[in-house]
C-alpha cells in the first residue's frame, strides 16, 4: 500500500501539482470511488497496530506518529508555495465541518471555531490556525 499510494513520487506530486485546497485534499486523502486512497490512506494502511491493518487501530503502531508528522510536513510545504492564498482567506479551506460530511453539515469557513478543550488552549478560529509560523504556532519543516 505504501509503495503504491504513499511513495516519494506521490508525495512530491501532492506538493507540486494541486493549486486549490480541494484538489490538494483529494490528492492527499484519495479520490472516492477510484480505488486511490492517497498518501494519507496509503500510510495508514501500511501501518499496523494489529495484524489486520485496521485503519482505526493504526495509532497502535508507533510509526503512525511519524506518518502524521510527514502528512503535516506535506501540508506545510504545499502552503509555502503560495502562502498568501494557502494560509489565509476563504480559499484556504474547503469542504464541510464533519468528516466525510457525516452527519451532514454546512461548509467550513475560516471563521469557524476550533475548540479542543483537552489540549489546554482556548477556542480559535480556523484562520488563526492555518499557518505554522504565526498565531499560536512557531515551527517550520525542513
Amino acid at each position: 500500500m505504501n509503495r503504491q499510494f504513499a511513495n516519494a513520487s506521490a508525495i512530491l506530486a501532492n506538493i507540486a501539482l494541486p493549486q486549490k485546497i480541494e484538489d490538494f485534499q483529494m490528492q492527499m486523502q484519495g479520490i472516492p470511488g477510484t480505488g486511490n486512497i492517497g498518501i494519507h490512506g496509503g500510510g495508514h494502511y501500511s501501518l499496523g497496530g494489529d495484524p489486520g491493518r485496521d485503519f482505526f487501530t493504526s495509532p497502535g503502531d508507533p510509526a503512525f506518529y511519524l506518518h502524521h508528522a510527514m502528512i503535516d510536513r506535506v501540508w506545510y510545504l504545499w502552503q509555502a508555495l503560495a502562502p498568501s492564498s494557502r494560509t489565509r482567506g476563504s480559499s484556504a479551506v474547503s469542504g464541510t465541518r464533519t468528516f466525510m460530511n457525516q452527519p451532514p453539515s454546512g461548509d467550513a469557513t475560516v471563521e469557524d471555531i476550533v475548540d479542543i478543550p483537552y489540549t489546554g488552549g482556548s477556542p480559535k478560529k480556523i484562520k488563526d490556525l492555518l499557518s505554522t509560523v504565526s498565531g499560536p504556532f512557531c515551527y517550520v519543516y525542513l
